[in-house]
């Protein structure tokens, strides 16, 4: 038995992300899968809506266009993935996070699969964006260090749905400040700045119009997420032990996951307390947190930073083949079609990019591993031939 389930063991195992400690959270990738399917619903409904016209406005197609906000469901796993290191400190007395370690990490961890993506979709976009490669030459660079909507006001060129990245950058390095001024703080004082900073922080950016893209496209209009991850970490490494798993979270929870993708706009204010409710019945309800805790769903979560570096690309491919399928007429055709064989399409190609490009780099010591590999090379002298070298919405595109 053991040697027919190793090897699907093994194979399995190359698509599950590499942690350097103990601390793997499964419920935080399954999160991540929640985020990221809706993020790749919502681009299969707003490509058909581009290809064919406005589909009409039923339960299913508002909730379809509301997957937009996985990306808000992103910003607060990313507070609240970010800021536990900090809460385990002050209030489990664990060493504090290195500040060189913490930025290093972005470096190595996050910046080659962005850049390499970015590189790679760069000679297509003079002809596909009607521009000459000096103009794409200077997005391109505002794309490389995260302030192309801070510098343009715009959408990015090169890949657009790199501007949510660009947020979480800005937050990426007000987090150690942020965190270190709250968490030092009593318990009952911390949690009612944070609520307090989380309502500003709504109200903010409600007063935010959309047609000023240059804050709308920055941490202004997105700061009460991100807070919302902070409250998480606090309440995970304080509470979440001492809360028994209940029914009465799935409850709550599974209505409240719905109100998500069905939250009506003029209420929006209230999303960041739906978020809290939803991820504590994440960890705490008795149903959901078996879902969450899912093997597939956990590893497909795993992956969703490669799969939403890529998945633009290949949807705008896909949607030029699905046109051309004459037996096909309409857009609910279309979008039903899209919906069960584009994702599974798309999820694969993360995959790809995820074994070959991001995962070798959430090693830590990849980048010393490499530089011994270089330097143990002979390109002078000696016999022997060189060794081979390891192998390492919006719209679209």
């Amino acid at each position: 038995m053991s040697n027919c389930s190793s090897p699907e063991r093994r194979i399995w195992s190359i698509f599950r992300r590499v942690t350097s400690n103990d601390k793997f959270i499964p419920e935080i990738d399954g999160l991540r899968f929640v985020a990221i399917m809706s993020v790749l619903f919502y681009h299969v409904a707003r490509m058909t809506e581009l290809a064919y016209g406005s589909p009409n406005q039923s339960f299913a197609m508002r909730a379809l266009f509301n997957g937009g906000r996985g990306v808000e469901l992103f910003f607060a796993i990313s507070g609240m993935v970010l800021a536990l290191p900090f809460a385990r400190h002050y209030m489990l007395n664990e060493p504090l996070p290195s500040l060189r370690a913490y930025f290093a990490r972005r470096v190595t961890r996050l910046e080659p699969p962005y850049l390499i993506n970015l590189f790679m979709r760069f000679p297509m976009i003079p002809a596909a964006k009607g521009v000459s490669i000096s103009v794409a030459l200077t997005h391109l660079v505002a794309s490389v260090f995260y302030v192309h909507g801070i510098t343009y006001g715009s959408w990015p060129l090169i890949h657009q749905p790199s501007w949510s990245l660009e947020i979480e950058v800005q937050f990426y390095l007000l987090l150690p400040l942020v965190a270190i001024a709250l968490y030092r703080t009593r318990t009952a004082m911390r949690r009612v700045c944070i609520g307090i900073l989380i309502i500003a922080g709504s109200m903010l950016a409600h007063m935010i119009p959309q047609a000023d893209t240059r804050l709308h496209l920055s941490l202004l209009c997105f700061a009460q997420f991100f807070l919302t991850g902070l409250l998480l970490a606090d309440l995970h490494v304080s509470q979440f032990k001492t809360w028994r798993s209940s029914v009465l979270w799935d409850v709550l929870g599974i209505p409240l996951w719905f109100l998500v993708f069905t939250l009506p706009g003029r209420l929006s204010w209230i999303f960041p307390a739906i978020i809290v409710l939803c991820y504590i019945a994440a960890f705490k309800g008795k149903l959901l947190n078996k879902v969450f805790r899912n093997p597939v769903i956990t590893t497909v979560g795993g992956m969703c930073y490669s799969i939403y570096l890529t998945h633009s690309l290949v949807l705008q491919g896909l949607f030029v083949l699905l046109k051309r399928i004459p037996v096909i007429q309409g857009i609910t055709p279309h979008l039903v079609l899209g919906l069960v064989f584009i994702p599974p399409l798309l999820i694969t190609t993360g995959a790809v990019f995820f074994v070959t490009i991001e995962r070798p780099c959430m090693d830590r010591r990849w980048p010393s591993k490499l530089s011994g590999r270089v330097k143990s090379l002979r390109w002078f002298g000696g016999s022997s031939a060189p060794a081979e070298l390891p192998s390492y919405s919006r719209t679209m595109l």
